[in-house]
């Protein structure tokens, strides 16, 4: 029972985060909360969700990135990386191109011409029209 008490706890906590608490997302800062190891606390995600708490972790913060490109206001990669708490650009460059396929810089791109060239309507489908720079820069769409 207390087992389970720990990951649903974090698993909330994660969830229910914003993009500024990135720096409470961390297998280290978790275990220390809890009192317990990070080995043990990585066990129990792997025993009670088949899942790995750092790809967890790392996912949420992929979430998170995914909402602050896709915004109206023009944040830096760098400032994004930092909210996240990346230690680098290229740290946050290479999660999200592992998690997403495509780069924070193309995926922003991306959203920023489907702002601009919004989906029409096919047939009862709805298709991205082609747009020459999306297709030169992004091999598939994100959403």
């Amino acid at each position: 029972m207390k087992e389970k008490y720990f990951t649903e706890k974090i698993l909330e906590f994660a969830f229910n985060s914003k993009p500024g608490d990135c720096r409470f997302l961390t297998a280290k800062y978790q275990a220390q909360k809890y009192g317990v190891s990070i080995p043990y606390l990585s066990a129990l995600f792997k025993k009670n969700h088949d899942m790995n708490l750092k790809d967890i972790l790392i996912g949420i913060k992929g979430m998170h990135g995914i909402h602050l490109l896709s915004k109206k206001v023009k944040l830096p990669i760098k400032e994004i990386a930092g909210i996240l708490d990346f230690r680098s650009v290229h740290g946050f460059e290479k999660m999200f191109k592992r998690l997403y396929g495509v780069t924070p810089i193309d995926y922003r791109l991306w959203v920023t011409i489907i702002d601009k060239y919004p989906c029409i309507p096919k047939k009862g489908k709805r298709k991205i029209e082609k747009h020459p720079i999306a297709v030169s820069r992004l091999k598939t769409p994100m959403m």
